[in-house]
């Protein structure tokens, strides 16, 4: 028997929360000393300035229907760590715990529960994530722009959240002077586009000091799936010391995934796609599955070593009303060095366009978009040099998707090949653009 639960930190993949890995808050906005005019303040602006201080560290609460912890950070904007304390809220309750940026990949300290918690958290990714039976891995690994899915505001912290905010194009509008820790600060509320609402972020305000720096961020999301709203509050300083590494490889999983329901065919496998590219003979095929998935297997010859090392899996239909980043999965990938380059992605909205972008800039249209009851494959198949990096994805009544594997979500990030090497390594995922 086979089965596959939909890993709730993937969209398949917040990415990215999240994702990843990871991405993520982005823009805010300050004037300060008292200058509640802010009609030149972007947030393109404060994040110009917050990232120019390269560290900070952060202090505040996360609150969660009737409980609160506490939550500190310290976090590094180029290249991405942070270390950060917070609580999650298993059951109800809050629950400290800790999570990790290391080298564009997040881990995420779980929290040990019985079988009863985890059933009762239900499809709440939120809460998912966090959680592991007794026995299982404590750090869940997944890339960095992964965090932006959850929408994770602690986690993403000043450099992340404003990110996030840029990249959705919320803008700023001054409220008025305030005070952070005896620092004169512009009070911002955070006008959200539908994209940014769209990555669960539901209000935001900002204070930035006369520097144009983030002093200040309230954060209340409440991504598709949650089954309550979290609001995060905390205060910005700067510098800070960092120092992370990663968690032993011995107690890192990178799968969310455990036992349930089973997932199987339900059917025969049928061809739906094939060919002989890049020097290698490929067959997809499809196979309705159990509790309403469906079920696909590759073969490839010669025989390609596909991350997560399965060439057959079932993958759980998402809600038809969930993320954009939500309706696609991404089950066969290979890591680079081998005879040729392979992804394959799933799309459960109708999809209009798909595109691959490789390491030398170039780009060229899928292999094979292959429309079939309720999803559509799309598939890539290739010469390994230049290696595959990036896709674009257009799918109905949805924005476009960029993915990527591991922690990669532009494809700027494609040129460096160690990167592009590290990030094939984990499997693919998708952001709204």
């Amino acid at each position: 028997m086979l089965r596959m639960h939909r890993d709730p930190w993937r969209p398949a993949r917040p990415a990215r929360i999240v994702a990843a890995l990871a991405a993520l808050v982005a823009t805010l906005a300050a004037c300060g000393g008292g200058d509640s005019s802010g009609s030149d303040v972007t947030v393109s602006s404060v994040k110009a300035a917050t990232d120019a201080e390269k560290t900070a560290a952060t202090a505040g609460t996360v609150t969660r229907g009737g409980a609160s912890g506490p939550t500190t950070g310290a976090f590094r904007a180029d290249p991405p760590a942070a270390r950060v304390a917070l609580p999650v809220f298993p059951g109800g309750a809050a629950v400290p715990t800790e999570a990790l940026v290391v080298d564009g990949n997040a881990f995420l300290g779980r929290v040990t529960v019985d079988r009863a918690t985890v059933d009762a958290a239900g499809a709440d990714a939120t809460t998912l994530v966090w959680l592991r039976l007794d026995g299982e891995a404590r750090w869940l690994e997944r890339p960095k722009a992964a965090v932006r899915i959850l929408a994770a505001p602690a986690l993403l912290g000043p450099f992340g959240t404003l990110d996030l905010l840029e990249s959705t194009q919320a803008s700023l509008t001054p409220l008025g002077d305030d005070k952070v820790g005896g620092t004169a600060v512009t009070h911002y509320g955070v006008t959200l586009t539908p994209l940014a609402r769209s990555s669960g972020i539901e209000r935001a305000e900002v204070w930035a000091d006369a520097d144009r720096r983030l002093r200040r961020v309230l954060v209340v999301t409440k991504p598709t799936g949650a089954n309550e709203a979290t609001t995060t509050d905390y205060t910005v300083e700067y510098p800070a010391q960092i120092d992370v590494q990663a968690p032993d490889a011995s107690d890192v999983t990178t799968s969310a995934d455990r036992d349930g329901p089973a997932l199987a065919p339900a059917a025969a496998y049928s061809r739906i796609a094939g060919g002989d590219d890049g020097g290698v003979q490929w067959t997809l095929e499809h196979a309705p599955g159990t509790e309403s998935s469906n079920c696909f297997r590759l073969t490839t010859s010669p025989a390609l070593t596909l991350v997560n090392n399965t060439s057959e899996t079932c993958i759980e239909t998402p809600p038809a009303d969930g993320l954009a980043e939500w309706q696609v999965d991404f089950p066969f990938s290979n890591p680079t060095g081998q005879a040729a380059d392979v992804v394959v992605g799933v799309a459960f909205r109708d999809t209009e366009r798909a595109e691959f972008r490789f390491a030398d800039e170039t780009r060229a249209p899928a292999r094979a978009v292959v429309p079939g009851d309720g999803y559509t494959a799309i598939v890539w198949v290739g010469p390994a040099d230049p290696a595959v990096g990036f896709a674009t994805i257009a799918l109905a009544r949805s924005a476009e998707l960029s993915c990527g594997p591991g922690s990669i979500t532009d494809p700027a990030e494609i040129t460096d090949p160690d990167e592009l090497a590290r990030a094939r390594e984990f499997p693919w995922s998708c952001t709204t653009d």
